[in-house]
């Protein structure tokens, strides 16, 4: 019976990959993300479903931005009580102090 060919092992490699991505320069690591971010678009531009592409980009988006706003809705919402507890604090007559004054 003839033995199964050795593959190598995915996780093997891909230790060594980061481990060669870690050792770079934060500039290196910079250039080597900009690369690959570079080729993907030229991929997709290249592509003959590039307008589909494109427009599930934009759908995802804006999906993005509807759950961000959505977000920051819902804590400013729940901030505004907060707010309004920290002036209640304060003396009616004094003045506002300085986050960092010492009193």
């Amino acid at each position: 019976m003839e033995k199964a060919p050795d593959f190598p092992d995915p996780r093997k490699d891909a230790v060594e990959r980061m481990k060669a991505f870690q050792s770079l320069s934060s500039h290196a690591r910079w250039e080597s993300l900009a690369a690959v971010i570079d080729i993907g678009w030229k991929l997709i531009n290249a592509s003959p479903h590039r307008e589909a592409i494109l427009r599930r980009m934009d759908e995802r988006e804006e999906e993005r931005r509807q759950i961000q706003q959505n977000l920051f809705a819902q804590y400013a919402q729940e901030l505004r009580p907060l707010a309004g507890k920290d002036e209640s604090h304060q003396d009616q007559d004094s003045e506002p102090r300085a986050v960092d004054s010492p009193v």
